[in-house]
């Protein structure tokens, strides 16, 4: 939990590390960001398009971090435990959100999905205590097991019409939450079942 930076020699064939942070020897891969780094606001290089599993996890001061068009996949647990990040903005060239990739990220005040992404994982938001508001993307067709389950703090999801399944528990534990439904029986029919307040947009 004190480790501030990842060296790598020169010479190795399959890692290297930039600015601490380890990457394959490509550089496409985000492997792992130390967890005591000294960097409130990091910027993720260009030349990665995956962020790895748990390759952020309990990372202690970062508060923002900032993604490339590059970035295609963020891998299961990627920023778990981060307790300091409260925003996040993800860009369009992202396509999967892996499992729990956010859970318990306590702080997470808004998330900005990207316009492309077609799956929200198991997991993913699990536990964001802060987070109020979501706008589900119209790309979006599953919604996976209690991917926002116990956030306490939602107030409002928006669920477009290409939603056509939504796992067990989504939003249990979220005692105040509404979805707003945009043109879709199937997720009308979800709540009706689970006693879940929405209304129609």
């Amino acid at each position: 939990m004190n480790l501030e930076k990842i060296e790598v020699d020169l010479k190795n064939m399959y890692f290297k590390s930039i600015d601490g942070v380890l990457h394959n020897k490509k550089g496409t891969v985000l492997i792992k960001f130390p967890q005591a780094k000294r960097s409130v606001n990091y910027y993720v290089e260009d030349s990665v398009e995956e962020i790895g599993l748990q390759a952020f996890s309990y990372v202690m001061n970062m508060e923002s971090v900032t993604f490339t068009s590059t970035l295609k996949k963020i891998g299961e647990k990627a920023f778990e435990y981060c307790l300091s990040i409260e925003n996040v903005m993800l860009p369009n060239s992202i396509a999967v959100l892996g499992d729990r990739a956010f859970q318990y990220c306590r702080n997470l005040r808004s998330i900005m999905l990207s316009g492309n992404i077609m799956e929200i994982g198991d997991f993913a938001f699990y536990h964001c205590d802060s987070l109020e508001t979501v706008s589900i993307p119209r790309s979006v067709t599953k919604i996976g097991n209690r991917a926002f389950a116990y956030c306490s703090g939602l107030r409002i999801v928006t669920i477009q019409e290409r939603v056509s399944f939504i796992g067990d528990g989504v939003f249990e534990g979220c005692g105040r939450v509404e979805v707003a439904i945009r043109q879709n029986p199937y997720v009308e029919s979800y709540c009706n079942m689970r006693k879940i307040k929405y209304k129609q947009i």
